[in-house]
């Protein structure tokens, strides 16, 4: 009988306590928050701290309002909780990433000294430690801080923190020593796992001082010549295709400095081998150098860039560009917004009002963003301006998107998809067709890569181009598919 009445009593302060919780909004944000169901979390705390406003509600809404990244709501809340526990040490950490995202490295350096007494060797306090000295441009510093916090646990953030920087430095070696050890310590199932070993697969990609790229394409083209889709329009012109043979070399080399800065080079060759239609048989050489200088939240790029390509072993295009720019940093994204201007100079026999040599001016923008811990990238760029030629048919406003998306499968395979919208309008009526050109041009491509192993990569692409214009001579359709085989160093 004892035992049915202790039953009783324990299912009705059970019910109790959850008749409770139920009608008590603080004790259902904080059973959410503890669940890390902060959307959920978020309108019981501020139903609660407006009911109350106690450091306990303030501690928790401001905590959820870090968690869903509302960081000027969450700052006020959680500076009343630190002052009622000043040795609250989740809510300090709180407040460091807070002010390192509002840039106040003061602030985040003083809440810094408040955590490093409340938990003085814990390796989350070691981490926020190397983020505050690296936002105050501290390097050396930042990266003996993260050492110390991965020597605590090493798959703690400042394992991604030492990553990043190492592989800025181009030291693949440490890199790799950083994601071996968090590998070992991580649970195999963990996402903290499957993103070291992405590390590790793309140990190729981190920066060396000197990279190289050595590659084999076999293509097939539908419309070599970019005609005009119908024969109609100018009789006895139809599409050409062909195939062709196409070998690529990339060297890339980057010096660090000192102080943030350091130089950068790079040199693209390419050259293409048709099976029919020899006069399309091009050498493209691409070689670029500039300085950089690197910071914590952004840097600056000052590039010069030439390309020379000739047509059938003769002279075609030479090209001169400057593109200085500035590279801003959100977490793990990354923003390049520069100024391009180009010098053209073609060498053709045309009539004067068909010359294309010249100078464009434009503006544009490129942004990185790596998803999924590493395994995909999207990749964007936007930029117009204007092109003045030497031939009034040619003078032409331009502006053009870029997009594409890639994806590691697996280990060894990985996927990539895209397009390209490219407008041209251009500014005199033409000499011949008595209208203004205007055309417009949509991409869309997709590739397959499988990586053999770290240097040898195989690669099957395919892409399709329409080219629209109000001249009817200047439309066309195209169609490119490929396979390809790079080996990398």
């Amino acid at each position: 009988m004892r035992s049915i009445h202790f039953v009783l009593i324990w299912v009705a302060l059970l019910f109790l306590s959850t008749a409770f919780a139920e009608g008590n909004p603080l004790q259902q944000g904080r059973a959410q928050y503890d669940q890390q169901n902060f959307e959920e979390a978020l309108d019981s705390l501020q139903r609660a701290y407006a009911e109350q406003q106690t450091p306990e509600t303030a501690r928790y809404l401001g905590l959820t309002y870090y968690q869903v990244l509302r960081y000027e709501e969450a700052r006020p809340l959680l500076e009343r909780a630190a002052a009622a526990s000043p040795g609250d040490a989740p809510v300090l950490s709180a407040l460091i990433h807070v002010a390192l995202q509002a840039n106040d490295v003061a602030a985040a350096r003083g809440y810094l000294l408040k955590l490093q007494r409340a938990a003085p060797n814990a390796a989350e306090t070691y981490g926020l430690e190397g983020r505050v000295e690296l936002a105050d441009g501290r390097e050396a510093e930042a990266i003996a801080a993260f050492r110390r916090a991965t020597d605590q646990d090493p798959t703690s953030f400042a394992s991604e923190e030492l990553l990043r920087l190492y592989t800025r430095r181009g030291d693949s070696a440490k890199a790799r020593q950083v994601a071996e050890t968090a590998l070992a310590a991580a649970r195999p199932d963990s996402f903290e796992a499957e993103r070291f070993k992405a590390t590790l697969k793309n140990q190729g990609k981190i920066a060396k001082p000197v990279s190289a790229f050595l590659g084999y394409r076999y293509e097939i083209d539908s419309n070599v010549a970019l005609e005009p889709n119908t024969s109609v329009i100018i009789p006895g012109l139809t599409d050409k295709s062909d195939q062709r043979h196409v070998l690529t070399g990339d060297l890339l080399g980057q010096y660090r400095i000192t102080g943030g800065w350091d130089a950068f080079g790079e040199v693209h060759l390419s050259g293409s081998w048709h099976q029919q239609l020899s006069q399309y048989d091009s050498l493209r050489q691409n070689y670029l150098l500039g300085l950089g200088w690197s910071g914590p939240t952004f840097g600056l790029r000052l590039p010069y860039e030439y390309t020379h390509i000739t047509l059938d072993g003769n002279p075609y295009l030479s090209e001169h560009s400057l593109a200085p720019g500035v590279v801003f940093r959100f977490d793990t994204a990354t923003l390049y917004g520069f100024y391009r201007y180009k010098n053209l100079n073609y060498t053709e026999d045309v009539a004067p009002s068909e010359g294309r040599g010249g100078h464009a001016n434009s503006l544009g923008a490129l942004l990185l963003a790596p998803f999924h811990q590493g395994r995909g990238l999207l990749r964007m760029t936007l930029e117009g301006g204007t092109v003045d030629t030497d031939g009034r048919n040619w003078d032409r406003d331009e502006a053009s998107l870029f997009a594409d998306l890639n994806y590691g499968l697996t280990s060894w395979l990985s996927g990539g998809i895209g397009f390209e919208w490219a407008k041209q309008q251009y500014s005199n009526v033409h000499d011949t067709y008595f209208v203004k050109r205007d055309d417009k041009a949509t991409t869309l491509f997709a590739s397959l890569s499988y990586l053999i192993d770290k240097s040898w990569e195989v690669r099957l692409q395919g892409s399709w181009v329409n080219g629209d214009s109000n001249i009817p001579v200047y439309q066309y359709d195209r169609a490119v598919g490929s396979l390809g085989v790079t080996w990398k160093y």
